[in-house]
């Protein structure tokens, strides 16, 4: 029982990062309450361009979030996604505890390649 609750209050970082241009981006998320954003770094890509990121603490579970690039609000195309029940498009991520499922634990997303 006490391991469980350890478990509730621990969060573990995620990368989130956007790769298909954009002048300013920021995330937000259920993790979020959906009110507030998070900024997002730019920052160089492997192949010589440019991607945005951010690291978030996260808690176990399931999560949605999306992207405001330029001010629009936009979901990851390459990343898994779902619709909600009122219509929006978000991504959404699962971030595991540790030893569940006996495989490493997981950092939320893997990191998607800018487009070229």
């Amino acid at each position: 029982m006490a391991q469980q609750a350890m478990y509730e209050q621990m969060v573990f970082p995620t990368r989130f990062m956007w790769g298909y241009g954009g002048k300013q981006v920021h995330l937000c998320g259920s993790f979020t309450n959906w009110l507030e954003t998070v900024p997002m770094a730019p920052e160089p890509a492997p192949n010589g361009g440019s991607v945005f990121a951010v690291v978030c603490n996260l808690p176990p579970g399931y999560h949605q979030y999306k992207f405001i690039v330029d001010g629009e609000w936009r979901h990851d195309e390459n990343q898994a996604f779902i619709q909600d029940p009122l219509g929006n498009v978000n991504n959404w991520l699962f971030v595991k505890k540790p030893g569940s499922g006996g495989e490493a634990t997981g950092q939320g997303i893997p990191i998607p390649q800018a487009r070229q």
